[in-house]
């Protein structure tokens, strides 16, 4: 019975330490999704619809 607690505890460790790194991957994203979605007040001009669209897919993109 103390060798499967000790298992347990093991599988416990390991997913703990698998949320701890993709909490910090989420975060990480997040951090540089919220630079490129604040980064779209530098548009004034139409006249760069291109640019602002490749910007808006690649955001899209790191989205999905």
């Amino acid at each position: 019975m103390n060798k499967q607690g000790d298992n347990l505890d093991k599988e416990k460790e390991k997913f703990v330490a698998l949320m701890k790194n993709e909490q910090t991957d989420f975060e990480q994203r997040n951090t540089e999704l919220g630079t490129l979605v604040a980064s779209f007040d530098r548009y004034t001009d139409e006249t760069n619809f291109e640019e602002i669209a490749a910007q808006a897919k690649n955001i899209m993109h790191r989205l999905n």
